[in-house]
């Protein structure tokens, strides 16, 4: 012991000379922000009998322990001789207690400043109108900053005068400013919105036939949830949504899935949560109990609101529906009071093998101005968490990227965020645009539909309504007004638990793995989509794309799980380049990605970077990785608002190197890009690469889109426009495809085999032009169901031509039945078939009464031409198209007369 702990001693010497990517949780704040506790996490070993002999000899008293594999027993001192809050370290009693030779590592205790990420302050929104372009850096930043500040302080106070004394000592961190709460019970944003004038802006639509929406739910807000199914009701651009019918018309709908919220609490009593809260996986860390309530306090209704976007019961004539509305939800009360590293530690791996999917929309402060990671204890719970959870598949952590965009922040800065351990997500609106208040950087994964504007000078958003998110609030109300990347982590999560449910085998890396090969471009006009180097389109705002649930899903059942995780650490570089304002800096390092050794790496998920510098301005540093395909990923962009001197010390991380092959030379860019042409100086002394991959052997064979063979790799490049327009058509085009081959067999299946092949390319051709918006896509069942009873009714009256009325009638009872089957019509309104239902009595009525030749010219008169300008007036008529819309129609009416 006495030769370990000299070791220790000595390898702290050398931690003063050599950097390390490791921080004391102190370090990774701001001096003028860092309140401290009398709160001391204590590693120490020999088990709790010499914790307690440790605690009393220097006055301490133990108030809790917990265990992470990483660092052993840790254990929670209290020194009540401290105060509570200080400004200063007690280094003193820190001191006195690493003199102890079973004691490992002491941390004290700080409180951590936490944003809740669900929107930004609309007064603040006022101001930024015409000043919050992110590459907008000039002097009108200072009064922003200033407007901002003034606007917390009256916040602040304003609840300082409802809450009691005690209630305010213990809150600490940063509580963002409120909107409004909107309570709706009858009247809906169709209501509000709607007159006869706009009635065609809200006309129903729907993606596909295959994600129609006929799920019949009868909450009253479920029209309005419009990122779950967009049919236009509520306004928004068609077809903008998660294609979560699609899931759900599987039978996927969370079942068997729990899900933790990290949060405010969760008002489990509430009426649309009590069906499916789940004891078990709830907890409150800042009451110390087991109820997750919150205080009833309108700023405490966050981790509600989140939980009801994930959970919401179906059809119980109440608010909306959540995603995942059969998953167990439970909820973890952490933000109501003082946060520390260790409640986040421990909140990480609460219940860790029986929640499945933990959601957090929170993180450092979105100010522009923080560069924090994860604490000590943090970090090692998410590792914990990924290795060991779910019986050893790995937790899924889905977190915000943060809404500090309209203060040039940069999520890249979270380490929250950008933590391989975590699938972060970003937000964007109905129109398939990023919103002004997300964040951009490398570590996204992905994003989903959850509301905002794109850019708050534009006339048209101002003018009409900016869709948010439908969902549970406290006091067993409803809100429509829930925002932000908080509102769009819930949303992932229940996506999440869609695809575990179809696949519970998967890991927390296969989960991260689906969402890159499933996501989709939602809008090709916005700029910023490249092509790395496997092929894989990615945008620093986008992440792969928007979340597609339902093809989540459609993947997840047939998924292999990829091989073991690999990861290769390059040596520390040492550099010692000075930085100069106005200057860039490249430097290179080459690497062979581990091969030969166990760690080899082919294929690559994520990449960090870990960079020591110092710079009198941080906010002016820039820092570009470029991978040796080419692929540029801005691991930090400019801050305008950073004024720290005390430089970077942190491990960034990218996701947009995913699938590429990490053998050869790498490039880290810094560039210095003063405001106001001050004159900066720093100096970049070491930088290191972490890569994280597989081996292409535990590859091969496994994917149904493999990974480019080693001399296959392409190299990354910007696509024009059009290229990116090409990219989105053909994931489209590979969705409708499916679709297709779906219908197509629906309506062969209901032809005799002697048809089937004959008709078959016309059959997909119609079908094809449905799906291309020939047909409006209200009416596609109303369409296909049309065809396949004219073309049931042919081939009955030929046969019973051929082999007489009673055969014809069985067989046109048989195929009607077929098609019953085939198109689902349990799920159609009653008298969709009514049509077809008919032409059965019909017949039976025509064969009674021996009126066979006046039956058969009444749906098929012996002129073949009339009988296609009959059909082609039918759909004219019926479905109000033109003649240009029938062309396609009139292809298999001309091959159905055919003799």
């Amino acid at each position: 012991m006495l030769m370990y702990k000299l070791t220790v001693i000595i390898l702290s010497l050398l931690c003063n000379t050599f950097p390390h990517p490791v921080n004391t949780e102190a370090d990774l704040l701001e001096d003028e922000e860092t309140e401290y506790s009398n709160d001391f996490l204590v590693e120490i070993s020999g088990g709790e009998r010499v914790a307690r002999s440790i605690a009393d000899q220097y006055g301490f008293r133990i108030e809790d322990q917990f265990h992470l594999d990483e660092y052993g027993d840790v254990y929670h001192f209290v020194h009540d001789e401290i105060e509570k809050r200080t400004k200063r370290a007690a280094d003193k009693h820190r001191d006195l207690l690493l003199s102890h030779l079973q004691v490992n590592h002491v941390e004290q205790q700080v409180h951590l400043i936490r944003d809740k990420r669900d929107f930004t302050p609309k007064e603040l929104e006022e101001v930024l109108v015409a000043t919050i372009k992110r590459e907008a850096i000039d002097n009108t930043h200072s009064d922003i900053e200033k407007r901002r500040i003034d606007l917390e302080k009256e916040k602040l106070t304003a609840r300082k005068d409802r809450e009691t004394e005690e209630d305010t000592r213990d809150i600490v961190y940063d509580k963002q400013n409120e909107l409004e709460i909107e309570t709706y019970k009858d009247r809906s944003v169709f209501e509000r919105h709607y007159t006869e004038e706009n009635d065609m802006a809200f006309k129903d639509g729907i993606p596909s036939p295959d994600t129609e929406d006929d799920m019949n739910f009868i909450d009253p807000l479920y029209r309005d949830q419009w990122q779950l199914h967009n049919s236009q009701i509520a306004g928004g651009k068609k077809g903008m949504n998660l294609n979560v019918v699609a899931a759900w018309k599987k039978g996927f709908t969370g079942k068997g899935t729990v899900v933790c919220i990290l949060d405010d609490g969760v008002q489990h009593e509430h009426p649309d949560l009590k069906k499916n809260y789940d004891p078990e996986a709830s907890s409150d860390f800042n009451g110390n109990d087991d109820d997750p309530t919150p205080r009833d306090d309108v700023s405490n209704s966050h981790g509600t609101r989140c939980a009801g976007e994930i959970a919401s019961e179906a059809n119980n004539s109440f608010c909306g529906v959540g995603i995942a509305f059969d998953a167990k939800i439970g909820g973890v009360r952490l933000l109501d009071g003082k946060v520390t590293d260790k409640l986040e530690a421990k909140a990480a791996i609460f219940k860790m093998t029986y929640v499945d999917i933990y959601s957090a929309s929170w993180g450092p402060r979105d100010n522009g101005k923080v560069m924090e990671k994860p604490g000590r204890y943090t970090q090692a719970a998410l590792k914990e968490g990924t290795s060991k959870g779910r019986h050893g598949r790995g937790n899924i952590y889905v977190w915000a990227t943060g809404n500090g965009g309209h203060m040039g922040d940069d999520c890249g800065a979270d380490g929250y965020v950008s933590s391989i351990y975590t699938l972060s997500v970003g937000s964007i609106n109905q129109y398939g645009l990023s919103t002004y208040f997300m964040e951009f950087c490398p570590s996204t994964l992905a994003v989903v539909y959850s509301g905002g504007k794109h850019d708050p000078k534009d006339r048209h958003e101002r003018e009409h309504p900016i869709l948010k998110v439908v969902t549970t609030d406290i006091d067993g109300g409803c809100t429509e007004n829930f925002q932000g990347t908080s509102s769009a982590a819930p949303l992932c999560a229940g996506c999440v638990a869609l695809a575990l449910q179809a696949n519970q085998n998967m890991t927390w890396r296969d989960v991260q793995h689906l969402v890159v090969e499933t996501a989709r471009i939602p809008n090709f006009k916005e700029p910023g989509w490249e092509v790395n180097g496997a092929g894989k389109h990615t945008n620093e705002k986008f992440g792969f794309g928007v979340l597609d649930c339902g093809k989540m899903v459609e993947v997840a059942q047939t998924w292999k799980n990829v091989g073991p995780q690999h990861t290769c650490v390059s040596p520390m570089q040492k550099e010692n380049k000075k930085i100069d304002s106005k200057s860039t800096i490249s430097m290179t390092m080459s690497t062979s990605a581990c091969q030969n050794t166990e760690n080899r790496i082919d294929h690559l998920e994520h990449v960090e970077v870990y960079v020591r510098l110092n710079t009198s301005r941080r906010g002016d540093i820039q820092l570009t990785l470029i991978s040796p395909a080419g692929t540029r990923s801005e691991l930090l962009s400019l801050r305008p608002y950073d004024d720290s001197k005390k430089g970077i010390d942190f491990t960034f991380m990218t996701v947009r190197n995913w699938g590429e092959n990490p053998r050869g030379t790498w490039t880290l860019v810094v560039k210095d890009i003063p405001l106001n042409g001050r004159e900066n100086t720093g100096e970049i002394t070491y930088w290191q690469l972490i890569l994280h991959g597989t081996d292409a052997k535990a590859e091969r064979g496994r994917s149904a889109r493999p990974h480019k063979d080693e001399d296959e790799m392409q190299s990354a490049f910007v696509p024009d426009p059009q290229t990116v327009k090409n990219m989105m058509e053909k994931e489209e085009a590979e969705s409708k495809e499916v679709v297709i081959k779906k219908l197509t067999q629906a309506v062969t299946n209901a032809l005799p085999s002697y048809d089937s092949e004959y008709l078959q390319k016309e059959i997909r051709e119609i079908i094809g032009a449905i799906l291309d918006k020939t047909i409006p896509k209200a009416n596609v069942k109303d369409v296909l169901q049309d065809l396949v009873e004219d073309l049931q009714l042919y081939i009955a009256n030929r046969d019973k031509e051929n082999r007489g009325g009673q055969k014809s009638k069985d067989n046109l009872r048989q195929a009607v039945g077929e098609v019953e089957e085939s198109l689902n019509p349990a799920k159609i309104q009653d008298g969709k078939l009514a049509n077809a239902r008919r032409l059965v009595a019909g017949e039976d009525a025509m064969l009674q009464s021996n009126k066979e030749d006046h039956s058969y010219n009444s749906f098929h008169k012996t002129d073949r031409q009339e009988d296609t300008d009959n059909i082609r007036t039918m759909f004219k008529k019926k479905y109000g198209l033109s003649d240009d819309d029938i062309d396609m129609l009139e292809k298999l009416a001309k091959r159905m007369f055919s003799a």
